[in-house]
């Protein structure tokens, strides 16, 4: 008898804990449209250079040259979740911002950390002349193009 009953409560244990890991994530806030502030004031967006390699996705990517030392600031007020060095000693670094996540290359010197929160338009890194830094931007985990969204001059 003992036995039956705490098999019966272990089975009823076990239900409940099973239903709490079945239970869905919240929902995250969603936008719908995006406005990017230019990364390098005054610079306009290009493609890629050739020597990087075949791109990502199409190359759904921007990228920015820089001719003397220049901040680049951040293009929306987002999380920073990721700061790291890369390829040849720069940073990389992704901020998050609704569903969407910025992955930048190529920057010299990082002035923020991970879980940082800056403005829109705050210095997030140094470029160094010479440098290139990619932008690539993705809508949850889907890649799409950043020139759509970017406030550069034309």
């Amino acid at each position: 008898m003992r036995i039956g009953i705490s098999l019966l409560i272990g089975l009823c244990i076990a239900n409940a804990l099973s239903a709490q890991l079945k239970r869905p994530a919240p929902k995250q806030k969603r936008i719908d449209t995006l406005n990017l502030l230019c990364p390098v004031p005054g610079a306009i967006p290009q493609s890629p250079s050739v020597e990087k390699g075949t791109g990502y996705k199409g190359d759904l990517k921007v990228s920015f040259k820089s001719i003397n030392d220049t901040l680049f600031l951040a293009p929306v007020p987002g999380k920073i979740d990721l700061v790291t060095i890369g390829e040849g000693g720069k940073y990389e670094m992704v901020m998050h911002y609704y569903n969407y996540n910025i992955w930048f290359t190529g920057i010299s010197k990082s002035l923020v950390k991970k879980n940082d929160i800056p403005k829109k338009g705050q210095p997030i890194g140094i470029i160094s002349p010479g440098d290139e830094v990619e932008l690539l931007l993705f809508d949850d985990e889907e890649p799409v193009d950043p020139k759509k969204f970017l406030d550069c001059k034309k």
